[in-house]
């Protein structure tokens, strides 16, 4: 039986993680509420330091994963992620405790490597002139998934808060019993030397980065857009709940609808657009509508408003695969994984700052002695990191090419 080609395999396989991540997003903040006995604005803050909990595990499992996928192909890391994923939803689904859904997300995050890998992979198989495009497929698999996730979550609420959990668990063991079945290997091991640990330490991915020197500047700005969006990640469904009222059912169909405007974005706007505009205008383009969008997220006082910039923002998704084409051009072959490690490292940073700031500001703009009630004030906070973020990238671009 022919195998499907590795690009179909790793798209599947992220479609597989956003699903179920999408799945149990909107159950989450009820699940600590209910676990924890507290109020809603102390579950968004706990939800916060779960998420925080999962990128300090990222920062440093993601890096050492990304090196060893280098050094030993990508099949091997992808099954591991799989199967990992799966474990820590199971744990999710049957925690008696807040601590214990903390030991679940740590273990997911200390073996997350699916999208460092994917990434890796299709650096891997793409010609330069395509990466753009793939990258934009791996985002509208993502807006899929966050489509069919949150979709099926909402359908799976009447069963309890831990039906999604459980589903989940469920999915991403299929997931590495398809990856182990039919992956093919796109990397195999060059090295002859013998193996080292000192080679996988995490900090190894991030002196993988620092050797190219764009790819070290924009890690700057690829900070301040994940600083934005890991914020937006940990208060979206607190700040719907509480500014419209929404419960699990209607968030789900409310990231249900984002996922689909994201996956418009990417597979039909990026691989329309992106050729048309080149790398850098597409950068620029979709960063100022990003701007834009969290600026109308913020400020948007009915969920009519807030529906009308979530569809716009479809146009904004043109600047990560932008991006990623940008980053990876100048990345030798035998780095691949160990740079992507490096990205994930900054992101997963920003993934421990992000949801506990955004989650802060949340409380604090919302809870009793608020200076001013403002619960938009992540997201406008937030379109300020990418402000600056847009305005680092082209400094650094004209910089490092006039050299």
């Amino acid at each position: 039986m022919r195998r499907p080609s590795p690009l179909v395999m790793v798209l599947c396989i992220l479609f597989f993680d956003m699903l179920c991540q999408g799945m149990a997003y909107p159950s989450m903040p009820s699940l600590i509420q209910k676990l924890g006995g507290v109020t809603p604005a102390e579950a968004a803050r706990l939800y916060g330091w779960l998420i925080a909990s999962y990128a300090i595990a990222e920062l440093i499992g993601a890096p050492t994963l990304g090196i060893l996928s280098d050094r030993f192909g990508r099949k091997p890391i992808l099954v591991l992620s799989c199967i990992s994923a799966s474990v820590s939803f199971l744990i999710s689904a049957t925690a008696q405790s807040v601590p214990v859904l903390f030991v679940g997300y740590t273990l997911a995050g200390l073996t997350s490597a699916m999208t460092v890998v994917g990434n890796a992979t299709i650096a891997d198989i793409s010609a330069p002139e395509d990466r753009a495009t793939n990258y934009g497929r791996v985002g509208a698999v993502f807006g899929i998934g966050f489509v069919v996730g949150p979709a099926a979550g909402s359908l799976l609420a009447p069963l309890g808060l831990r039906a999604a959990f459980f589903a989940a668990s469920g999915v991403m063991a299929i997931a590495a019993v398809l990856a182990l079945v039919f992956m093919t290997e796109t990397r195999k091991s060059t090295k002859e030397s013998a193996f080292s640990w000192q080679e996988v330490l995490p900090w190894e991915g991030i002196r993988a980065l620092a050797r190219y020197p764009l790819p070290k500047k924009l890690s700057l700005s690829v900070a301040l857009n994940a600083l934005s969006l890991q914020m937006l990640i940990a208060v979206w469904v607190p700040y719907c709940s509480l500014r419209y009222g929404f419960g699990v059912a209607e968030n789900g169909w409310l990231l249900a609808g984002f996922g689909i405007v994201m996956a418009i974005g990417q597979a039909v706007v990026v691989p329309w657009l992106v050729p048309k505009l080149g790398l850098r205008r597409s950068l620029a383009v979709g960063l100022t509508i990003s701007i834009l969008c969290q600026t109308g997220y913020g400020l948007s006082e009915t969920w009519q408003w807030l529906l009308f910039f979530t569809a716009i923002s479809a146009l904004g998704g043109i600047d990560e695969p932008a991006m990623q084409a940008i980053l990876v051009d100048p990345i030798s072959e035998e780095e691949r994984g160990a740079v992507q490690g490096g990205l994930a490292s900054v992101n997963s940073l920003m993934g421990i700052v992000g949801p506990v700031l955004g989650a802060t500001l949340f409380a604090t703009f919302t809870g009793l002695g608020a200076p001013v009630y403002l619960p938009g004030a992540p997201f406008l906070f937030g379109a300020v990191c990418i402000a600056l973020g847009f305005a680092w990238s082209f400094w650094s671009l004209r910089s490092t090419i006039s050299k």
